[in-house]
């Protein structure tokens, strides 16, 4: 059970970009909304791209504990705590991809109202026993300014 309270809300928008292939489809996310939250010891960071004809929603989110200093950090490694995730259109959340191998580079330590820096990386489905590979490469974070 998850006791935590998201609060203090930041959103802002086109300011998450991506090239994405998935399932053999590659296209460019572009976020037209962006959320920053923290939840418990986390910052959680989750960018949205609403595609029309049809309808469609594609989110690239990021779990990034609290106190994460401005660097490099591999994505898929437990050991740093930081998760990286896509949920491509019509996908339940059960079924999105989580990150088993890339970085991400910050600029400065990630707050609620500032996260710059670079992200790439290889994801899995959340269940495991599906093979299906996705790729976000050329990824960059301009969220705030200082």
């Amino acid at each position: 059970m998850n006791d935590s309270v998201a609060t203090s809300t930041v959103v802002v928008e086109n300011e998450v970009h991506a090239d994405l292939s998935v399932n053999g489809e590659h296209s460019i996310f572009v976020s037209n909304s962006t959320t920053t939250t923290t939840s418990g010891t986390r910052l959680v960071v989750r960018a949205y791209q609403h595609m029309f004809n049809p309808f469609r929603i594609v989110q690239i989110s990021f779990g990034i504990p609290l106190g994460t200093l401005a660097g490099t950090y591999r994505l898929g490694d437990p050991s740093n705590g930081i998760v990286a995730q896509l949920l491509p259109p019509n996908t339940a959340p059960l079924d999105s991809y989580n990150a088993i191998q890339g970085s991400i580079t910050f600029v400065n330590a990630p707050t609620l109202e500032y996260v710059h820096g670079t992200f790439h990386f290889k994801a899995r489905k959340f269940n495991e026993e599906e093979t299906a590979i996705a790729e976000v490469t050329r990824g960059t974070l301009a969220i705030g300014s200082k």
